[in-house]
């Protein structure tokens, strides 16, 4: 008799618990998306998400948590429930130092990758042969520098010879080469301070491959050539 009741306790505490789960279990009906992310970012994670099986409580979270691992773009991602009908993404997505070429992104780390938003505040990388990693070893560098004069790095480009150009947010451009990268760059940056940085005149470029001087093309077509020991202006052929 005991034994029976025992068993008929236990029918109705699992009658009862069944009951309540299912009262509680409700279809999953809103998602809210955390993180420092932009409205195509968030709408890329929604649509990641897809069809939800199962109700608040019987949901999967380990398998919608796998889904963004499809996303490059995502570092890492937590999901949890918000009873009594919605769950909240919580997304943090790797950070791009600078756009590679046109339709990528590079990170601190030297992955490539997309994104679903653009972000035109980037600098831009346009690397021929080197890897990421040096590329951003490149540019942490020349910004480290050229920041002492208040230039900031636009754009960075390697061609095909291996040679590498940067140019800053002022529109100037400079032509480094292939080697010697930080003697060309302090000697712009001298040349820069002591006789460019208050000309009137924009400077088109200015070209450090020469062994002890640079030349500097001016918006009127002038280059002026400076060394150590003498400067000259010279019209420059169009």
């Amino acid at each position: 008799m005991r034994n029976a009741m025992l068993v008929l306790c236990a029918v109705f505490v699992c009658i009862v618990v069944g009951a309540a789960w299912y009262h509680l279990d409700r279809p999953v009906l809103r998602y809210v998306v955390t993180g420092e992310l932009t409205a195509l970012e968030r709408e890329a994670i929604l649509a990641q998400v897809g069809r939800v099986e199962g109700g608040i409580l019987s949901v999967d979270l380990a398998a919608i948590r796998g889904q963004f691992a499809r996303l490059d773009w995502v570092r890492e991602a937590s999901v949890r429930r918000r009873w009594p009908d919605s769950l909240e993404i919580h997304v943090a997505r790797e950070d791009a130092i600078a756009r590679w070429g046109d339709d990528a992104y590079v990170t601190v780390s030297g992955r490539i990758l997309a994104l679903p938003d653009d972000y035109d505040n980037l600098p831009t990388f346009r690397v021929a042969l080197s890897p990421p990693e040096r590329a951003l070893q490149t540019y942490g560098f020349l910004q480290q520098v050229a920041g002492r004069a208040g230039l900031v790095v636009d754009e960075l480009k390697q061609n095909q010879q291996g040679e590498w150009q940067v140019r800053f947010d002022n529109g100037m451009w400079v032509y480094l080469g292939d080697q010697e990268l930080n003697e060309r760059m302090h000697r712009v940056l001298r040349l820069y301070r002591q006789r460019l940085a208050g000309a009137p005149r924009q400077i088109a470029y200015i070209d450090a491959r020469y062994t002890n001087g640079a030349a500097v093309k001016l918006a009127a077509a002038e280059v002026l050539l400076t060394g150590n020991s003498s400067t000259q202006l010279v019209q420059e052929n169009r």
